[in-house]
This record gives structure tokens, C-alpha cells and sequence, in this order.
């Protein structure tokens, strides 16, 4: 076994499959194959599982992963101590977050980043960060709650605040609510009926009591859309909502109160110099915009 097959091995861990790691390395497929079959020899046991939708580890290539990923950090930080620098990054380095952070702020500062690496490539994902970090299919997330068990380390904890916003139409049509709690005669864009949803307590609890509600959606995006249309009333991220000139905000996070945002990177990716530098300046981001994150 040595470490030439075990970069071949991680490309493909990481792309997916041979197509993606032949363009990483800069190589053809069949270079990429003949390295991981050199490594399957040398160990005895079969590292991949093909699928329709690619290469997935095997229990066998899962337990080699988690190893060579270490090994692949301790021999970038031997390089760095011995030439004082690690080298370009490169690899992929998933990271999974809420929708109000991924669609805007957080693809826009790492257009930026990635410019800076050509041969790094992220991939940002929203959804169920906690449901992700569990399965061990990604690398840092962004989440509201801690899951209860999991090879994970908290690296910045940001406190995010929320308001209640409509569109200068609807509050010249409609006027304003009376209180958090008390939206009678008026238009409310929620939720739909899916679990996942992150608000503050207070506006779970009693946030837009009295309204009709008049539509519902799983996307952030959307119902800040049908906000600035006038569709409605809407409780959304400070970060998003104020930025919004088209929008009004009627109560915010005084009002309804604030959650904690912790930045999460897996254990076992924690030190390889890729996944450290999306790490560092995702936080870095993080606490350049804490106020609009905090609104």
C-alpha cells in the first residue's frame, strides 16, 4: 500500500466517481481504476460499491476513509512544517446549511474563495444538515439544533435574529399588525405542514394568531417572494428581510427573539487543510456579517 494509491482512492471518495476524480487528478479513468485496484490487491477487500449513481465506499472503504483522511492532513501539515507551505488546495468539501444562508451570503463570499483555489471545488447543500452530518455526508454544516451524537466539533456559535415583514403595498392596503400575537384581518405567508421549520419560540408559539393565512411554502425563497408581492405577511431571517428595500419590517428580533447558529466540521475531516480552510472562512464570514445575521 502506498500513499499515490491512497490519493487515487480519496478522489474518488470524494467526486463520486471515476470521471470525477480522472478530472481532479488530471488523469484518465483508466489511470484512476488501476490506482484503487493497486490499493483493493494490496489490502485485500473490495473499497467501492458501483451504483447507478456512482462510487460509494463499502463498510471496508468507509473504515479506510475516515484513516486516510488523516493520514492525507498529517502529510500536508509535515509538508507545511518542512516548506512552509501546504501546498494548493484541493478535493471537494461539502458543506450543508439553512436556505436564507446558502442561497444568498454564504454563495456569494465563497464565489470568491473558490476563485482564490481553482482546484478546489465545494458543494453547498440545503436541506437536513443534522440528517447529513449523521450519515456522514458532509463536511460542515450549518445548524440550528446540535444533534445528540455524532463525530462532530463546534468552531462558532452566531446568534440569528428574525422579523416580521410585509411590502409597502400590503401595510398602505392592509395597514400593520397590532402585535406578534395578534394579526387580525390580515394576510399571513407560513410554513407548509413539512417538519424542519426554525423560528424563534415566540412565534411558534403565537406568532400571527388572527390571520388568514393565504399561502404556505418549504422554501425561504418563496415566501420572501410572495412577500415582495404583496401577498402577504411574513416572518423571515433579518439577514434576508432587510436587505429587501421593497420590504417593511414590522417587528423584529427584540420582538420575537433570536436562535443560535452553530457551525459544526466532522471530526474525522477536521484537520485535512481543504476542509480547515472552508471551515476557517465560513466562520470568518460568519463574523464579518454577525450584525445583519443578528439584525
Amino acid at each position: 500500500m502506498n500513499w499515490d494509491d491512497l490519493r487515487y482512492f480519496l478522489a474518488v471518495a470524494s467526486g463520486g466517481s471515476l470521471s470525477a476524480a480522472a478530472r481532479q487528478m488530471g488523469v484518465s479513468q483508466a489511470t484512476v481504476w488501476r490506482h484503487v485496484d493497486s490499493l483493493e490487491s494490496a489490502l485485500g477487500a473490495r473499497l467501492f460499491d458501483h451504483r447507478r449513481t456512482g462510487y460509494r465506499p463499502s463498510p471496508a472503504g468507509e473504515t479506510l476513509l475516515e484513516k486516510a483522511r488523516q493520514i492525507e492532513a498529517d502529510m500536508a501539515a509535515l509538508q507545511e512544517a518542512v516548506t512552509g507551505s501546504a501546498g494548493p488546495l484541493s478535493g471537494e468539501v461539502r458543506l450543508t446549511g439553512p436556505e436564507f444562508l446558502a442561497t444568498g451570503l454564504m454563495t456569494k463570499a465563497l464565489a470568491g474563495f473558490c476563485a482564490e483555489h481553482p482546484a478546489l471545488r465545494t458543494e453547498l447543500i440545503t436541506g437536513s444538515p443534522a440528517a447529513m452530518l449523521s450519515r456522514r455526508e458532509t463536511d460542515i454544516a450549518l445548524l440550528f439544533d446540535l444533534p445528540l451524537r455524532g463525530d462532530f466539533a463546534v468552531e462558532r456559535r452566531t446568534a440569528v435574529g428574525f422579523g416580521v415583514y410585509a411590502s409597502h403595498a400590503y401595510v398602505e392596503k392592509h395597514g400593520r399588525p397590532a402585535a406578534v400575537d395578534d394579526f387580525l384581518g390580515h394576510l399571513l405567508i407560513d410554513f407548509d405542514d413539512s417538519a424542519g421549520h426554525v423560528a424563534p419560540a415566540r412565534w411558534l408559539k403565537s406568532g400571527g394568531r388572527g390571520a388568514r393565512t393565504v399561502f404556505r411554502s418549504n422554501s425561504a425563497d418563496a415566501r420572501m417572494t410572495a412577500t415582495k408581492a404583496g401577498h402577504g405577511i411574513a416572518m423571515l431571517p433579518a439577514l434576508n428581510g432587510d436587505a429587501e428595500p421593497g420590504l417593511i419590517r414590522l417587528f423584529g428580533p427584540d420582538e420575537l427573539g433570536r436562535l443560535e447558529l452553530s457551525l459544526l466540521v466532522g471530526e474525522r475531516v477536521r484537520r485535512t487543510p481543504r476542509v480547515k480552510a472552508v471551515c476557517d472562512f465560513v466562520a470568518e464570514t460568519l463574523g464579518e456579517h454577525h450584525a445583519a445575521i443578528a439584525g
